[in-house]
């Protein structure tokens, strides 16, 4: 379990830089666009803390099925 977790925290890690997340890679992966707030017709993360909530939602899932 630990190596599994240590592997998606530096996975998610790996989308930040400076503290923000790249944006253009958080665009391009297309996992976590579901988990932005919906704008008009698409679900669309515009800012830094939408990105990095969309983020802790794909965490908190992932984290909860790791044997």
């Amino acid at each position: 379990m630990t190596n599994k977790t240590c592997k998606l925290l530096r996975d998610i890690d790996a989308y930040f830089k400076n503290e923000i997340v790249d944006v253009a890679e958080f665009d391009h992966c297309g996992l976590f666009t579901y988990k932005c707030p919906r704008k008009v017709s698409d679900y669309k993360c515009t800012t830094n803390n939408e990105r990095i909530n969309a983020w802790g939602v794909y965490l908190y899932e992932k984290l909860g099925r790791i044997p």
